[in-house]
């Protein structure tokens, strides 16, 4: 009756366990009966968390997070996301994506009262395309076509950030006959394209 048990027991030293369901049950407690004394245990019964969480750390800023395939939002500019109610706990997919990064996924079952603490750094998709004209400085017009695209697009610049895939590069300048070069640029790596007008 309001939280209290009054038990008679012959002196003697006992021990205790407390139970409830929804409650994670406290460590036992041990205690000695006397004769004609009053001996007290006091136990503290906290409801068993409900939820699951996790915390995204190192991660692109803007990157949008999906939990089992919906949005539920995105990476901080410090580069972290806390998803602090998952319910139900349990079997969840995580997905992590950006544009020109390539996405990172977790499958991972999560527990009740339990922050998963996880990295969310991805790896870019994007590599560098240098362009080296010969003779330098001859006004040159620059064009760039990656494989499966219909037209050329112009350019400016000879240092480009590209997505992984194959280039055709042309170089036009007055007065000097086209040139053109493939190159193939993979992801984090730099790919050079020479080109002789």
């Amino acid at each position: 009756q309001r939280g209290r048990l009054l038990l008679s027991l012959a002196p003697k030293t006992y021990t205790v366990r407390v139970a409830k369901e929804g409650f994670p049950s406290p460590p036992e407690q041990t205690v000695e009966v006397r004769r004609g004394e009053e001996a007290r245990l006091e136990f503290q019964l906290r409801p068993a968390p409900k939820f699951a969480s996790f915390r995204l750390r190192n991660g692109a800023p803007g990157a949008e997070v999906l939990l089992d395939g919906k949005p539920v939002g995105t990476v901080g500019p410090d580069g972290a996301f806390v998803y602090p109610k998952l319910d139900p706990p349990g079997k969840h997919t995580l997905v992590v994506r950006k544009e020109s990064y390539k996405p990172r996924q977790f499958d991972l079952d999560f527990l009740p009262g339990v922050m998963v603490e996880l990295e969310g750094n991805l790896e870019t998709t994007l590599g560098t395309l240098r362009i080296e004209v010969t003779p330098a400085g001859a006004g040159v017009q620059l064009a760039l076509r990656r494989e499966g695209d219909a037209s050329d697009r112009p350019v400016s610049g000879t240092s480009l950030q590209l997505p992984e895939g194959v280039y055709r590069i042309t170089a036009a300048g007055a007065g000097y006959q086209t040139a053109s070069t493939t190159a193939r640029v993979a992801a984090g790596r730099t790919a050079t394209a020479s080109l002789a007008l």
